[in-house]
């Protein structure tokens, strides 16, 4: 496998007015959360005649430059400043207008984002960025449980008597093996970016893809895997294949029913998966791979060379 480029991590500019400070200070923790990396001036006093240091600095740093736009940001000499330098470094700058006061000529073409209504504007800002924005699978507030730590690190030679062994332990249903199995209680929120969604697993701290890739032979996996992490915004760029007990724990213990001509998976409807099995991290032996079956809702050992879905997990 080659080795992964560095990804660049998103570096955003938050220039504003001291009366604006409460407001910079939540968009900061809220795109901090999201992964990314944020510079704010706190210090309130910027003594001087010239544009100080830490603040040049950080402008020569950044990605991305968010200017919060109002009518006292337009009568602050820091803040001109400020955004007057991010034109001359060429850096991407998004206003963000708090009221109706009007932008300078010079930034009045640039696509500004509507902050009157801020809840709204903390969405598109992030979706413009390309950053997380969680939506909760409902309206209920998740409860709070112990995360369920799953095996992350695959293995080699892993017989049919060790998985036998895990889907007792951690009581995972199978068909054939652990047909009583309750599984786990999932609690799942979708993560939307600008062009896919992610699904979040506050049960187990895991990160899925909503939608499986078509399928692949294994020797392909790895290259997906590198592209797909290299699409995907910083903070999300280290995506994976499951092992076999990451993907059994997706197995949820359901009638079996025939819905719309097709029969029922065993797999939470939220995931989209484009055929019924996909691949795992762990080796049974050689040439011989670890997949879930979510239609069978069985595992088994199978041939590497031949294809399975991909659906990875961080």
């Amino acid at each position: 496998m080659t080795e992964q480029p560095q990804i660049d991590k998103l570096r955003i500019f938050i220039s504003h007015s001291w009366q604006d400070k409460p407001l910079a200070r939540r968009l900061e923790e809220e795109l901090e959360n999201a992964g990314a990396e944020v510079w704010i001036d706190h210090s309130g006093i910027r003594g001087g005649d010239d544009l100080p240091e830490r603040i040049s600095n950080a402008l020569e740093w950044c990605n991305e430059f968010v200017l919060l736009w109002s009518e006292t940001a337009s009568k602050s000499t820091w803040v001109k400043r400020e955004w007057m330098s991010a034109l001359t470094l060429n850096k991407t700058i998004i206003p963000c207008t708090l009221d109706g006061t009007e932008l300078p000529a010079i930034l009045a073409p640039k696509a500004r984002l509507d902050f009157r209504d801020v809840n709204h504007g903390m969405i598109v800002l992030k979706e413009t960025l390309n950053l997380a924005v969680v939506k909760s699978l409902s309206t209920e507030k998740l409860t709070s449980v112990p995360l369920v730590q799953l095996r992350s690190q695959p293995l080699d030679d892993y017989t049919e008597n060790d998985v036998k062994e895990m889907l007792k332990e951690c009581n995972f249903f199978h068909y054939e093996l652990n047909r009583e199995g309750k599984g786990i209680n999932h609690q799942y929120e979708i993560i939307a970016f600008k062009t896919t969604k992610v699904i979040f697993d506050k049960t187990t701290g895991l990160t899925w893809q909503q939608s499986s890739s078509d399928q692949m032979k294994l020797e392909k996996t790895f290259d997906h895997l590198q592209t797909l992490n290299q699409q995907m915004p910083s903070g999300y760029s280290d995506w994976r294949l499951p092992t076999l007990e990451e993907a059994m724990s997706l197995m949820e213990n359901r009638v079996y029913t025939q819905v719309n001509e097709k029969f029922q998976s065993y797999i939470n409807s939220i995931f989209t998966l484009q055929h019924s099995s996909i691949w795992t991290s762990d080796r049974a032996s050689f040439g011989m791979i670890w997949i879930a079956h979510f239609n069978a809702g069985v595992c088994f050992d199978f041939p590497s060379n031949d294809v399975n879905d991909v659906l990875a997990v961080r």
